[in-house]
């Protein structure tokens, strides 16, 4: 029996100590692991702690579209031609809508109408100008000319009815002393009488010379009353282009046109409908324009430099990352921007801090990447 007892004893102080070695390694293995992962939550908050030091991160950005367009019409009308539909692909100057354009279309079709005839009646007079004109010079020259050999002629019968004269007269005398016959002498007063004549004869056609150079001259002017009409229907012509252009614009403003690369975002009319002018049509963006905003703190924004590396990700596309950099810092704070003001005429007066918008530039392609979406920042401000 005494033997059985100290068996018994032995066996539970070999258990005793199995069990107290089992339990100390238990406790090392504890205490390591509670060590290991201390260690583990210190190097990753202190990891973490020098990522926050080296960088800004920010979770109020978005998605943004310099380029972000409402489609509208300065025409009223019926729309007649409505095709697109939201997230169609637009190039520059692809249709997005036509409206009704008949009644413009008439109407420059009769301005033109208008200058072909315009054209006709301004042709026909240059014409009638060139050719009046070279009639009229050509009158005027041969009456110069007539004037100058009238007046030849008037000089040299003036020169003749001098001569008779003097021939006469001295005759006249000759013939009382008998020292001319009579025969002689009435030969001389004949001759005076004819050159009197053919003098009377040179005067009046002189004064006919004369007469028809003035008309000449005074249809000279004529070329001048016909060019001054020329210049009234080049007034004309010049009004009715401008009355075509403005008809044009018209005619054109009738066809919306995309003026960029460009996704429609969403379409606010159907074919059918009768637009107003200023009435939306359409909003579109182009893809190429996007970038990030992000609304940074004042009392960070003085460590964001322009030209900085920016790690972004994405509320739409989970576990992927996007690079960017910055290349804006704005100027002044967002709430310049409010529409209603806050100028606290109360007087009570709560500091808040400001933020400053920053843009970010977005990789390729940046069609996948739509306006409006949320993103976050992490800005690398060491370079």
């Amino acid at each position: 029996m005494p033997e059985n007892t100290e068996n018994d004893q032995g066996e539970r102080s070999q258990h005793e100590l199995k069990t107290l070695a089992s339990a100390n390694r238990k406790g090392w293995l504890r205490l390591a692991a509670f060590s290991l992962a201390g260690l583990l939550i210190l190097g990753y908050s202190a990891r973490w702690l020098h990522h926050r030091w080296i960088h800004v991160y920010e979770v109020d950005a978005r998605v943004e579209a310099r380029t972000m367009l409402m489609v509208s019409s300065r025409l009223p009308g019926w729309i007649t031609h409505f095709e697109i539909s939201e997230a169609d692909i637009l190039a520059p100057g692809d249709l997005i809508a036509q409206i009704d354009n008949r009644d413009s279309s008439l109407a420059y079709e009769v301005l033109q109408a208008r200058q072909a005839t315009l054209k006709e009646d301004i042709s026909r007079l240059e014409i009638k100008i060139d050719l009046t004109s070279k009639q009229n010079q050509a009158l005027y020259e041969i009456s110069e000319a007539g004037v100058s050999s009238a007046g030849a002629n008037l000089n040299e019968a003036r020169i003749q009815r001098n001569q008779a004269k003097d021939d006469y007269e001295r005759d006249h005398s000759l013939v009382a002393e008998n020292l001319v016959t009579e025969q002689h002498f009435d030969h001389a007063k004949t001759k005076y009488e004819q050159a009197k004549q053919k003098y009377q004869s040179a005067m009046a056609n002189h004064a006919s010379a004369e007469a028809q150079l003035e008309e000449s001259r005074a249809r000279l002017q004529q070329t001048e009353v016909m060019m001054k009409e020329l210049a009234m229907l080049h007034g004309q012509m010049a009004q009715l282009i401008g009355e075509m252009k403005r008809q044009e614009l018209d005619v054109n403003d009738r066809r919306l046109k995309s003026p960029v690369n460009a996704i429609v975002d969403r379409t606010f009319i159907d074919e059918g409908e009768y637009v107003s002018p200023g009435q939306n049509i359409a909003l579109i963006h182009d893809p190429d324009s996007t970038y990030i905003e992000a609304k940074i703190k004042e009392t960070a924004v003085t460590k964001v430099k322009i030209g900085q590396s920016v790690k972004i990700t994405v509320d739409a596309y989970p576990g992927e990352v996007f690079y960017g950099e910055v290349y804006l810092i704005g100027q002044a704070a967002t709430n310049q921007f409010a529409l209603l003001p806050n100028p606290n005429p109360s007087g009570n007066f709560t500091k808040i801090t400001q933020r400053i918008p920053v843009r970010i530039s977005l990789p390729q392609p940046r069609e996948q990447f739509k306006p409006g979406m949320m993103v976050e920042v992490s800005i690398d401000i060491r370079d």
